[in-house]
């Protein structure tokens, strides 16, 4: 049987399991605070089943609750995360799901694939510099203007090329992509390897919304 269709019993078997632990008693003392946190600041939780609960996350700036996972109050582009070891709130960034280079924007307040002009001007393009901070810098490959709403260009090693597009530098079976965590374009096939996780929480990935805000550290070899 395929993921997709073990992905659903999968969600049953879950929700079965945390409702016979909490029946039980068996949810542990922070697990059942952080619901009684998230019941009080939305009180329609109440009603909710232990897994839309457990799933769940509270928005400061919205103050509504919204599951994980999904676009919630976010921009183009990003979805809805858990903060990292907080079993009650929850902030946008962008959507690292599918697995490509995406780029906050503060003045859009979206994500944008690397590469693209997102907020910058006309002449620039929106990337992550070496500290791992969204930037503008200058578009080194500008094409002409027949090509430009055609193709996304980038700069790989030290000239323009296609991104999407085969290239004599890869295998027959690949092309020029940006993969989350680079800042440069490789050869490769845009496929998301990343397991799927039933609350997706808040990563310091390049170019994100938490780098924009300094809460994340530089990692090494970026």
């Amino acid at each position: 049987m395929s993921l997709s269709k073990w992905f659903p019993i999968c969600l049953v078997l879950l929700a079965f399991t945390l409702g016979a632990a909490q029946a039980a008693g068996m949810l542990s003392a922070s697990s059942r605070a952080a619901a009684k946190t998230k019941t009080e600041l939305c009180p329609e939780m109440a009603a909710k089943s232990t897994y839309e609960m457990w799933s769940t996350r509270y928005d400061n700036k919205t103050k509504v609750c919204y599951k994980t996972g999904t676009k919630g109050p976010c921009g183009n582009n990003m979805i809805f995360y858990a903060v990292s070891d907080d079993p009650v709130y929850g902030e946008c960034d962008c959507n690292y799901e599918i697995c490509r280079s995406m780029i906050y924007s503060r003045e859009y307040d979206e994500c944008f694939e690397a590469f693209q002009q997102g907020h910058c001007p006309a002449s620039e393009w929106l990337v992550a510099d070496k500290n791992g901070q969204p930037v503008c810098e200058r578009n080194l490959c500008l094409p002409p203007p027949k090509y430009s709403s055609k193709y996304q260009w980038a700069l790989y090693k030290g000239r323009c090329e296609r991104l999407y597009k085969p290239i004599h530098d890869c295998k027959p079976d690949e092309y020029l992509w940006v993969p989350k965590g680079h800042r440069y374009p490789v050869c490769g096939k845009a496929e998301c390897t990343n397991p799927h996780t039933f609350v997706p929480e808040l990563q310091c990935e390049l170019g994100s919304r938490l780098y924009d805000q300094g809460r994340c550290i530089r990692r090494k070899g970026i």
